[in-house]
């Protein structure tokens, strides 16, 4: 099953990043100074594969999804594990 975005109550701009009913992320909108950045990261991972990043910031919630999905795929390869389909 793909991850799948569950918006926190009251905070439209907070989510949580669910791999059924695991909540394995996070993904929110923060403003700085001059610009809004969109945060992610993964969560509970004990350690990372090579070329693996658990966290990052980008200008898009679509960014975000992108980049935290292709690095819990990475994750998901190194540990040798896959998403079941629910």
């Amino acid at each position: 099953m793909p991850l799948a975005l569950q918006r926190k109550p009251g905070s439209p701009d907070d989510h949580n990043v669910m791999s059924c009913k695991l909540c394995v992320g996070r993904i929110y909108k923060r403003g700085v100074a001059s610009a809004a950045q969109w945060l992610w990261a993964i969560n509970g991972v004990q350690q990372s594969g090579p070329d693996m990043r658990t966290a990052g910031t980008t200008g898009s919630l679509e960014q975000a999804q992108a980049e935290l999905h292709e690095n819990w795929a990475k994750w998901l390869a190194w540990a040798k594990l896959q998403e079941i389909n629910e």
